[in-house]
């Protein structure tokens, strides 16, 4: 279960009545609450109604005494935009603490603030017709972008329009241009209405400086809402007049157009253009005649006529009568009938054939032209007729309105005394409906005064409706704005006493507050009501335009607010509902607030978008809450099966006192503020808690209450024990619940038990020096916290320094808390300001030269320029280095020539700019130019330049720095420089042979096309900047001008061994096998390999594998999977197969690992089998592989077998070597020889069989084979030396020779 708590928020140095809060809209962060009260004060609490900074609260302070009207927070920061009444518009961020201000944007009352979804413009609007657009930088700090000026207009309502942009049909036309240029896609689009003199208007605007008007609505508007959905726009006028606006070709249309009913009691809403299908219509006889209007169907035969009422979705009979008339026709509520030679008019209700009754009671209006009458009936107990019967005699017809609907019957009618058009009646519930309610326990309000107007042409209509006070009995008159009632008579007849006056007055709803206004005034309201009930909006506007009394104007405003996709919720001061529009289905239903609410009104309305809660406070300061349980729907349909306000659950309300003039949504569901006439009331969400643990039962029974009972079944009798604990505070959670450490959580209840030194052992027993440190800080032993922090919890250490600084500042001890502030390195921000809120501005001076840092010598020498020491402040501008900020100050005091010194010596660009800009406005050319160079601001220069033109290529390049001080020309001149300047220079360098550097500035000048015939002429080198600067962008000239000037550049290039420079160039002309071509003879492996990875071109692919097999690829793991990944993408299987017997037999000859060289082979084979039939040796490879794959696996075999069995070693290894003559080239290509007779020797010689040994070495020899290689020289020497056969020194100088031998089977050489 959840219930709402409501906490009055101590607005503590704030005095003033609120008037506006605004929640922060942070995602995932605490909220904070803007509270705007009178006297020039905003107040920023946190979510619990504390001040944020309860040091200095108020932390917003107006000292022009301006009160601020409206608040808006960032939606993404921390940021809050206020507008003043006195058009100072201010911006507070909680993460500097400090206020920044705008006066020059407006100078009027700021009437709207809104920021766009995502926070990057901010729109202002004031009651002088201006609207300022802005924009956040990069530290999310407005800054103003663009102003439109409404002139006698007030700026009341701004709305984003957000959609997807990608959908172009969603795209709303843009309005018409003032000043005629031509359209333009706006980059933000928004809407803003404003009130003129004499209407509304909705007008159009985005941040380009585009406005224009799209349409006008009946009066001025009381919202502007931007339906995303439908890409339209909603707007509710003071008329009570809905309309729906939407783009269509190139103007807005009008999609829907609606009356709200104001009445109470009415729910239905007035669709004007609408055409809903209408069922069958099916008569009781046989039809002569039809006639029809808007509203209503006449049928008649000659015998009878019928009278049907078109509703939304259906056809409802109203009256059925007698009628021998051959003809008849209906107009509004009458029918014309004929009778022989006349034409007759008779009621829509009545009819001719009713009988009217007994006339009960009769009463005539103050003019004498309207009777009144009440008639008999035995309908109910009181046989009296349920309506009230009103005959037009200057219209000679009758009309009525039935208290049937109500279950209630007229029992007294008075008019006014001064409107004749104007009636009370007063009526009662019949006794079978009382009964009814009784037995259901329901209270009933037995007597109620309702007031209605005759209109002639309308009928009677219904006005308002009053409840009786209990201590009142009835009405006994009407005056405007009056009623009066009288009091019940205490006692018997005979013994009656009346304690005071027995008449009582209540005030007409309409005139709430205004019961003093003139006569004037009061027959304007009256009227405005009468057309209101008739619904005749234009009349009813008119009635009330001229009235300027602003009390009036509040007096009628309605709340409207999104509740949902498409739902609009809607209410009046008067109203004890809410009324809810479906603007998708044309729903229309009425949200009721309760029984605990009942008869309270409606005085404020907020709807929580995430949650989908709406709140509506009320006058007796109660708030109701309901939370949409249904589904949403994009359907057009509505669903006839249910009823749409069953999809609102009515929550549990709130009471808090007073009248609620304003509610805002936290940015979750749990908080909501009210503003009341007394204060301001944070209502937090609650969910009562319950736990059982350790046979005790602890249950939450309110926001601070808890009840702890035992439920041990074991215990005796009589023995629980039930404790009702009361807290201080609002219960919502254990605090230890957070910690996963069983010592935290205990520890967290100790501290709450005032168990410190329990709690400390705990938390360090745990390793939680963290919740260590913050007891130490709330305790107040700081040096323990400290110490805590320097060696277990570093994390926090500048926090801990910095909150001990706070808590040394607020006792009074400045120079602890300087000192601390520096340990938390805060101390540029934090010192400055403790010193300056306490005046201490001498300290202040000594701590900023004593420590030199120049951040706070800048402040320092900025606040000395604004209080006129011009010297000081220069001294501190020279200290920090600040050579701007010193040529500003000599400038504003006329000291050019310093100025310039310091312009000069530092070379600062800024301040040569500042300097070049103050001799511009002396008309000191030269000097301007001298200085415009400096700061290389080119443009500026040539824009003031004057030199003749015979001397103007070497003096203006010379004062533009376009010469270095070695003569070479560089690039430096900007975009805006004038191309006609920069060609005449080029051609007088071009006159004297410097080619060089009329390249440079033919580049600079964008003649590309002379620029590279000039340095493919003279052999000019190009550089990258060059190159670049001649590269033409895609939307200059033709693609093929641009491709073949790129393939220029990139020859040129690849000519002058610029590789790298080549290939960019290639690349940017779509020429790439040329660009890896270049790539390849600069023999940058890492490039090309890049290049190739990103070009995915099959020749690329292969060309950049064949190149890496020259490199050292078998050492370089990262080489190799790169000529095997290339290959692959290059489908290039026979190449790839061809790298794998490369691989073998590099393994062969290089490492004799014969396991990895068959494994190399059989991938060959793999990949040889996958090349393509073209291959014209596709076959034969194959072949050749498989011969490979079997003679290298049985040498394979054979080293494996020489210890578990030697004699098939023996086998095997001779069968190799006894390969006839003509197949030993097989065998060369798979092993090698050497190795077989190697693996025999080593064999025979370990097992001392050295003449088997000895023959084999000699067969090696004859065959040629080097025995180095394959032999160790121990091994050899001790073979020979077994045998007793001395070892040929020349054979042996052979065998240790360098020279490469081929080795031969058989001695063939």
């Amino acid at each position: 279960m959840a219930i709402y708590f409501a906490n009055r928020v101590a607005l503590g140095n704030a005095r003033g009545n609120p008037v506006c809060s605004a929640w922060s809209k942070v995602k995932g962060e605490s909220p904070l609450l803007g509270i705007s009260c009178t006297g020039g004060t905003v107040g920023i609490y946190t979510d619990e109604g504390e001040p944020l900074d309860k040091e200095n609260d108020p932390p917003i302070k107006s000292s022009r005494g301006a009160d601020a009207e409206v608040l808006s927070w960032h939606p993404t920061m921390k940021l809050l935009a206020i507008g003043w009444k006195d058009g100072t518009l201010s911006f507070w961020s909680e993460a500097e603490r400090r206020v920044s201000e705008d006066k020059q944007t407006h100078s009027s009352a700021i009437t709207c603030l809104e920021w766009s979804e995502d926070g990057s413009r901010l729109l202002t609007g004031d009651e002088g017709g201006k609207v300022g657009v802005w924009k956040t930088d990069a530290r999310g700090r407005p800054v103003p972008m663009v102003q439109y000026h409404e002139r006698d207009a007030k700026i009341t309502h701004i709305c984003f329009r957000s959609v997807d942009p990608s959908d172009a049909a969603s795209q709303p036309p843009e309005p018409p241009k003032e000043d005629g240029a031509a359209a333009e896609l706006p980059a933000v689009i928004f809407y803003y209405g404003i009130l003129t003199q004499e209407k509304g208007v909705v007008c159009q605007g985005d941040d380009k400086g585009h406005k224009g008007h799209l349409y006008e609505v009946d009066t001025d508007l009381v919202a502007l809402l931007y339906y995303k959905e439908k890409g339209a726009l909603v707007a509710l006028s003071r008329s009570s007049t809905l309309t729906v606006h939407a783009p269509k070709d190139s103007s807005w249309v009008s999609l829907v157009k609606a009356k709200l009913p104001t009445m109470e009691g009415v729910s239905s809403l007035q669709i004007i253009g609408a055409s809903p299908s209408l069922p069958l219509l099916t008569a009781s006889m046989q039809i002569t005649g039809v006639d029809c209007t808007e509203t209503h169907v006449l049928l008649w035969n000659g015998k009878k006529a019928e009278v049907y009422e078109l509703a939304r979705d259906d056809v409802r009979m109203v009256s059925t009568f007698p009628s021998a008339a051959s003809s008849m026709a209906i107009f509004k509520e009458s029918v014309f009938r004929t009778n022989d030679s006349r034409v007759e008019v008779c009621n829509l209700q009545l009819g001719d054939g009713d009988e009217l009754g007994e006339v009960e009671s009769l009463q005539v209006n103050c003019s004498g032209s309207k009777v009144s009458f009440i008639l008999t009936s035995s309908e109910n107990q009181a046989k009296v007729d349920s309506r009230i019967i009103v005959y037009d005699v200057e219209m000679d017809n009758f009309s009525a309105f039935d208290f049937k609907s109500q279950k209630r019957y007229p029992e007294a009618h008075f008019w006014d005394a001064d409107e004749p058009k104007l009636l009370a009646v007063e009526s009662r519930m019949d006794a079978a409906n009382h009964a009814e309610n009784d037995s259901m326990g329901l209270d009933t309000q037995e007597v109620e005064v309702t007031t209605l107007f005759s209109t002639p042409d309308d009928g009677v209509l219904f006005q308002e409706q009053h409840q009786l006070d209990p201590e009142m009995e009835g009405c006994v008159g009407l005056k405007v704005p009056f009623i009066f009632f009288f009091k019940k008579v205490q006692g018997d007849m005979g013994g009656a006493q009346m304690d005071g006056p027995c008449v009582k007055s209540g005030v007409m709803r309409d005139f709430t507050g205004l019961e003093s206004v003139d006569d004037k005034t009061r027959q304007a309201l009256l009227n405005f009501s009468y057309h209101l009930a008739v619904g005749n909006m234009d009349d009813a506007y008119k009635a009330v335009k001229l009235i300027k009394n602003p009390n009036v104007w509040e007096n009628m405003a309605h709340m409207v607010t999104w509740a949902g996709k498409h739902v609009l919720a809607s209410a009046s001061d008067k109203d004890s509902m809410v009324r809810m529009f479906n603007l998708n289905t044309e729903e229309n239903f009425v949200l009721m607030m309760g029984e605990e609410n009942a008869m309270k009104k409606v005085s404020s309305l907020a709807f929580n978008t995430a949650t989908n809660s709406l709140a509506a406070g009320t006058k007796e300061g109660r708030v109701a809450m309901w939370k949409f349980v249904g589904a949403e729907s994009d359907s057009t349909e509505g669903d006839s099966s249910r009823n749409p306000e069953d999809d609102w659950q009515l929550l549990p309300g709130v009471s808090l006192g007073s009248k609620v003039t304003a509610l805002s949504w936290g940015p979750n569901m749990r908080l909501l503020v009210g503003v009341c006439m007394d204060g301001v009331y944070i209502m937090s969400k609650c969910v009562l808690q319950h736990k059982i643990r350790d046979k005790n039962a602890v249950v939450q029974l309110s926001a601070d209450k808890v009840v702890i009972e035992s439920c041990d079944p074991t215990a005796q009798a009589g023995s629980s024990a039930q404790r009702l604990l009361t807290t201080s505070m609002q219960i919502t959670g254990a605090e230890a619940s957070e910690y996963k450490e069983i010592d935290a959580r205990v520890g967290t209840v100790a501290v709450q038990l005032g168990l410190i030194q329990d709690a400390a052992k705990l938390f360090v027993a745990c390793d939680r020096y963290d919740l260590l440190n913050n007891l130490h800080q709330s305790c107040g032993e700081w040096e323990k916290a400290i110490e805590v922090a320097q060696k277990h919890d570093r994390i926090h250490l500048r926090t801990t320094y910095y909150n001990h600084a706070r808590h040394l500042e607020s006792i009074g001890d400045t120079p602890g808390a300087t000192s601390a502030y520096e340990m938390s390195e805060t101390h540029r921000a934090e010192v400055p300001r403790m010193l300056y809120e306490n005046n201490m501005l001498e300290e202040l001076e000594e701590y900023i030269n004593t420590t030199q840092d120049k951040k706070l010598m800048k402040w320092w020498a900025r606040y000395c320029e604004s209080s006129g020491m011009f010297d000081k402040a220069l001294e501190c501008y020279q200290t920090a280095g600040d050579y701007l900020a010193l040529v500003r100050v000599h400038c504003y005091r006329g000291s050019f020539q310093e100025a310039s010194e310091i312009a000069a010596e530092s070379n600062d660009g800024a301040a040569a700019f500042h300097l070049a800009r103050q001799f511009e406005n002396q008309e000191r050319i030269p000097e301007a130019i001298q200085f415009f160079a400096r700061a290389q601001r080119y443009n500026h220069a040539i824009r003031l330049d004057g030199i003749p033109h015979k001397e103007a290529p070497v003096l203006l390049l010379s004062k533009l720095r376009l010469v270095s001080a070695g003569g070479e020309v560089g690039l430096g001149a900007g975009d805006d420089t004038d191309p006609a300047i920069l060609m005449r220079c080029a051609d007088f360098f071009l006159e004297h042979g410097q080619f060089g550097k009329a390249v440079h500035l033919l580049v600079a000048a964008k003649d590309f096309e002379k620029a590279l015939n000039l340095s493919i002429e003279h052999n000019i080198l190009i550089t990258e900047d060059m190159a670049e600067a001649m590269t033409p962008n895609k939307d200059q000239g033709t693609a093929e001008e641009r491709t073949n000037l790129l393939r220029r550049i990139g020859k040129c290039c690849k000519r002058q061994g610029s590789f790298h420079l080549a290939c960019k160039k290639y690349t940017q002309a779509g020429d790439k096998v040329k660009a890896m071509k270049v790539l390849l003879k600069s023999g940058d492996t890492e490039k090309v390999i890049f290049f190739a990875g990103v070009s995915r071109q099959k020749e690329i692919y292969i060309m950049a594998a064949n190149y890496l097999q020259t490199l050292d690829w078998h050492n370089d793991a990262e080489i190799m999977k790169s000529i095997i990944q290339f290959y692959t993408k290059a489908k290039a299987m026979d190449s790839l197969s061809s790298f794998y017997e490369a691989c073998a037999q590099i393994e062969i000859d290089e490492y004799r690992d014969y396991e990895k060289a068959l494994g190399a082979l059989r991938e060959a084979t793999k990949f040889m089998a996958k090349a393509q039939r073209t291959s014209p040796d596709k076959d034969e490879r194959l072949a050749s592989l498989n011969q490979r794959i079997s003679l290298c696996d049985k040498f394979v075999q054979a080293r494996k077998l020489i210890k578990t069995d030697p004699q098939e070693m023996v086998r095997i290894c001779s069968g190799l070597l006894e390969y006839p003559p003509e197949d030993s080239h097989d065998v060369e290509s798979a092993i090698r020889v050497g190795d077989v007779f190697a693996l025999l020797v080593e064999y025979y010689q370990s097992t001392q069989n050295y003449e088997q040994a000895y023959h084999l070495i000699e067969k090696m020899r004859d065959r040629n084979i080097i025995l180095s290689p394959y032999l160790d020289q121990e091994m050899v020497e001790s073979v020979y030396k077994a045998m007793g056969v001395p070892l040929n020194d020349t054979r042996q100088q052979a065998d240790d020779g360098e020279d490469t031998v081929g080795e031969e089977i058989d001695g063939e050489a």
